[in-house]
């Protein structure tokens, strides 16, 4: 008898941002393709930001090792995290970055939703592992137009005390970084 083995690789690749459907959208309806907010205004109007990745360059059928969605704050108002909770990356589907991406529903792949890190020192960095996001999104690939989506927002949407608690992120620095293992 002859044995046979293979070893994979791990093969890493950067997701290009959809820029049109990454950015932020609030609870009072506006969005903005230009910003990417979490956290609650000054008015108590909560808002999340959504990052859109193509998959166009992973894959059909590869294990998914990894894959980190991170991004650096810009600037940081009030205290979202002691007043707002856990900044969570949230599995959602979306067309528009407007009012139905703000109100998308889970999908049902578990887990939907996953806790971000911060870095310890400045510059600040926020990052989540979206590997259960882009297995799923890959396995229904077509229906998801070939893209992986998360809406990013804290576990309470606004603590109503008229003073904003955000977080601003710098756009280009929204990445998505994805490993699969092949042979």
């Amino acid at each position: 008898s002859v044995l046979s083995f293979s070893t994979l690789r791990r093969i890493v690749v950067q997701a290009p941002v959809v820029s049109s459907l990454t950015g932020r959208s609030s609870s009072n309806g506006a969005s903005s393709a230009a910003y990417f907010t979490v956290g609650d205004f000054q008015t108590n109007a909560s808002v999340s930001g959504f990052a859109t990745f193509s998959l166009t360059g992973v894959p059909d059928g590869v294990p998914i090792a990894y894959a980190r969605l991170s991004f650096q704050e810009s600037s940081l108002s009030g205290a979202p995290d002691t007043d707002l909770g856990t900044m969570t990356a949230q599995h959602v589907f979306f067309t528009a970055l407007d009012s139905s991406a703000y109100n998308a529903d889970l999908l049902a792949a578990v887990p939907n939703q996953v806790a971000f890190e911060r870095s310890k020192g400045a510059p600040y960095t926020r990052a989540a592992d979206l590997a259960a996001f882009v297995a799923d999104d890959l396995a229904n690939r077509a229906a998801r137009n070939d893209q992986t989506q998360a809406r990013v927002r804290y576990s309470t949407a606004t603590d109503s005390d008229g003073a904003a608690d955000a977080v601003s992120v710098s756009v280009p620095s929204i990445s998505l970084e994805i490993h699969y293992l092949a042979e």
